[in-house]
């Protein structure tokens, strides 16, 4: 739990400009690698640290919604957003968690505009 309250300390007090002037806050900053760990402390019963994520892409998804007037999550659950982000992660350890986030409201997009 400690590595989880100063990773997110840490996070937050970091940003990063992605996707032009828009700028990046909090867990948004670190790296997949990091939520890929978070998700396994999750299974072998400390959710804190996935917790912190998932709050975080909340708020993403929140203020998406909010922008473009669309249900992003109409037909999806939680968990399964919480998987595909730890499914993009895997594959991209390096990246940040916000291109998860942005990869996952794109794929979330397509599905409710189709």
């Amino acid at each position: 739990m400690k590595t989880w309250m100063v990773a997110g300390l840490v996070s937050a007090l970091s940003c990063s400009t992605v996707m032009g002037e828009a700028m990046t806050y909090g867990l948004g900053t670190t790296t997949c690698g990091l939520y890929v760990t978070a998700a396994e402390e999750a299974r072998a019963g400390q959710p804190y640290g996935v917790l912190m994520y998932m709050s975080w892409f909340s708020g993403y998804a929140t203020m998406a919604s909010g922008q473009s007037n669309i249900d992003y999550f109409k037909g999806t659950d939680t968990k399964s957003a919480q998987l595909w982000l730890e499914n993009y992660c895997r594959a991209n350890p390096l990246s940040t968690f916000n291109a998860a986030a942005v990869s996952a409201m794109v794929e979330l997009h397509k599905k409710q505009t189709q």
